[in-house]
Formats: structure tokens, C-alpha cells, sequence
């Protein structure tokens, strides 16, 4: 049975027998494996990696998938087998597809909003929209609403730690405060620090 024929058809697990699953598990994790290992090398940020990275190696205290599926059960292989196919599915596990996702991204954020992220500030903004959802996690706020912030602070040249700081204070004092209000206090803040 070809192991690529399982990318698109789940259905093809449920009829492999538990030997074809350790096959397909071996040759599809030592793929998935090398992706990993070429986003981390680049320093690339991957929905589809940080997903997988929270919802089952943080969990688990892993790094990798497992190639040999030594020491699991068939159902744990096949859970792993799983998790593999529907993270080489994702086109950010591929750093052409993380690229063509970002430039599409940050166009049509500099299209819909008038915001312009350079490429040389494109961590500082995937790092300051992260801290902002970590420490609102309770909190729904829209994501366009977080661009808009983040190209409202950057426009003032604040530099992400103040971002961070601030907005750490903001959640903390203002709960159910609306997130426009802590855009434009720091905004304030930092206008009356620059005259």
C-alpha cells in the first residue's frame, strides 16, 4: 500500500491492518520530522507546528513524532498516525506554504487596513499578537482589532516589550475593559512622553 495515498483518505487507516500503520507511521513521522526540524532551523513561525506543539508535545514533553512507535499501543499508534497525516496536511508544516501564507496574510492586512508590517518587524508582531492572547485568554478580542493595535503602537514606535508591558498592565487593571482602550492609553502615554 503507498503511503501517500493515506495523506488524503482516512478512511484507508481503518482498513490497514496494525503492521501498515507501523509502516506508514515510520515513513510519514521521519517527513513530518524533517519539516520540524526545518521551520525551527529557520526560526519560522508555523500555525501548524505551535498546534500541534500545544496540543500534543508540550502535553506530552516530546519534540518530535515518533518513528518507531516503539513501546505504544496500536491505538496509540494510530492516534500518532493521525496527528502526523493531519499536520503534513496543513500547508504551514511546509516552509514554502508558512511563506506563502505570511506574504498573503500581511498583503491583505496592508489591503484591508492601511497596515504595513515589514518584513524585518514580522516576529515582533507575531510575538506581540501571542503575548496579547496569552494573557487574554479569558477575553475575546477580535483579531482585527489586535492589527489594528499593533499598527496604532508600531506607528508611535513603540517597541514590543513596551507593548507587552503595557498591555499586562492594561489586562490587569481593566478586565472587561474594551481592547481600544488600552490602544489608546498607551498611545496618550507615549505622545505625552515624547513632547
Amino acid at each position: 500500500m503507498a503511503v501517500k495515498t493515506v495523506f488524503t483518505d482516512y478512511q484507508l487507516l481503518k482498513e490497514m491492518t496494525p503492521e501498515q500503520h507501523r509502516q506508514a507511521l515510520s515513513k510519514l513521522a521521519k517527513r513530518a520530522n524533517n519539516r520540524i526540524y526545518n521551520i525551527r532551523k529557520q526560526g519560522l513561525e508555523s500555525p501548524a507546528l505551535k498546534m500541534i506543539e500545544k496540543s500534543l508535545f508540550d502535553r506530552e514533553g516530546r519534540k518530535y513524532f515518533s518513528e518507531s512507535g516503539k513501546g505504544m499501543s496500536d491505538i496509540k499508534v494510530l492516534i500518532e498516525l493521525a496527528n502526523i497525516i493531519d499536520f503534513l496536511n496543513r500547508k504551514t508544516s511546509t516552509i514554502t506554504g508558512i511563506k506563502e501564507v505570511e506574504e498573503r496574510f500581511f498583503s491583505t492586512m496592508e489591503e484591508r487596513y492601511r497596515i504595513k508590517v515589514d518584513k524585518e518587524d514580522r516576529k515582533m508582531f507575531y510575538d506581540f499578537m501571542e503575548h496579547v492572547r496569552e494573557m487574554s485568554h479569558q477575553y475575546y478580542i477580535p483579531s482585527n482589532e489586535l492589527v489594528e493595535m499593533f499598527a496604532e503602537l508600531s506607528k508611535n514606535q513603540i517597541e514590543f516589550e513596551d507593548m507587552s508591558t503595557e498591555w499586562d498592565s492594561f489586562i490587569k487593571a481593566n478586565r472587561e475593559s474594551d481592547v481600544k482602550d488600552y490602544a489608546e492609553s498607551v498611545r496618550n502615554k507615549y505622545r505625552s512622553r515624547k513632547r
